[in-house]
Order: C-alpha cells, then sequence, then structure tokens
C-alpha cells in the first residue's frame, strides 16, 4: 500500500501477552533443553541503556490500519517456525 511507505511498523500477535520470563521460559520448552533462565544484573548484560521490559505485548494497531494486517499464527507456533528455521543461537539455551 502506497500510504504505508516511510512507516515502520510493529508486526506480532497482541492476542499473545506474556511476561518475558514467560517467553524465556516458552523458548526453553520448545527448543526441548533443560536449561533455567539465568537472570544477570542489568551492569553485566549486552544493553546500551538501563531498561526492562517486563510484559511483551506488540501494539499492531498501526499496522491493522494501515496495512490490513492480522496475526494469523499463535506465539508458539512462531517460536516454533523460528527456531526450525535455526535462527534462534544455540547459545541461548545453553546452561552458563
Amino acid at each position: 500500500k502506497k500510504e504505508a511507505n516511510g512507516h515502520v511498523f510493529n508486526i506480532g500477535n497482541d492476542r499473545a501477552a506474556t511476561s518475558m520470563l514467560g517467553l524465556a521460559k516458552k523458548v526453553i520448552a520448545l527448543v526441548g533443553k533443560n536449561v533455567e533462565v539465568k537472570f544477570v544484573k542489568e551492569e553485566h548484560a549486552d544493553r546500551k541503556n538501563a531498561r526492562e521490559i517486563i510484559n511483551r505485548i506488540p501494539d499492531i494497531s498501526k499496522a491493522r490500519r494501515i496495512l490490513g494486517y492480522e496475526p494469523k499464527i499463535t506465539l508458539d507456533e512462531g517460536i516454533a517456525r523460528t527456531i526450525a528455521s535455526g535462527h534462534i543461537p544455540e547459545s541461548w539455551t545453553e546452561q552458563a
């Protein structure tokens, strides 16, 4: 659509609200590893700015309005497809 030119869109499934801890546990379960989530202090994280994202729920209202976008797959299916594509680094699911 022409009216989409120059815009940035958040694409995801807004019906799949989850905490970041819940998301991490879901990825671990779908990868099939027996590891625990490792919590690190912000000063040891690979972040440039201190911030904390507690919950994950994408705002796709702009994509709906301009693109007519509607999610078609579940969060679990999206994660499973990402795993199958090889785009989740093995190091993310290794016990440190």
